[in-house]
């Protein structure tokens, strides 16, 4: 028991890393602040495929506006969506808006 509780926590440390780096690609490339998420979201993330955040993130991105007042709360919201409905719909949808 002790042993899978182990590698949980390995693999979810592992999981953190991957979004942290996802996160940092957009703020790399200019698309997001580095302090314009929280790190509750991003916690949210780390409990999903990279696909799906990557997914999220993109719509994020071309979707907020200026008087976005709670940036991390439309990502969770995005997230939770594209989680539901699949990337595939997400991606057909974000087509469709531009």
């Amino acid at each position: 028991k002790d042993k899978i509780k182990k590698l949980k926590s390995e693999q979810d440390d592992r999981m953190k890393e991957k979004v942290a780096a996802v996160f940092q690609e957009y703020v790399g490339r200019g698309d997001i602040r580095d302090d314009e998420l929280d790190d509750a979201v991003k916690d949210v993330c780390s409990r999903h495929s990279l696909v799906v955040v990557d997914q999220a993130l993109k719509e994020y991105v071309e979707m907020r506006g200026d008087g976005l007042k709670n940036a991390s709360a439309y990502l969770n919201s995005i997230l939770s969506r594209v989680a539901a409905d699949g990337v595939e719909a997400s991606e057909r949808e974000r087509e469709k808006m531009r």
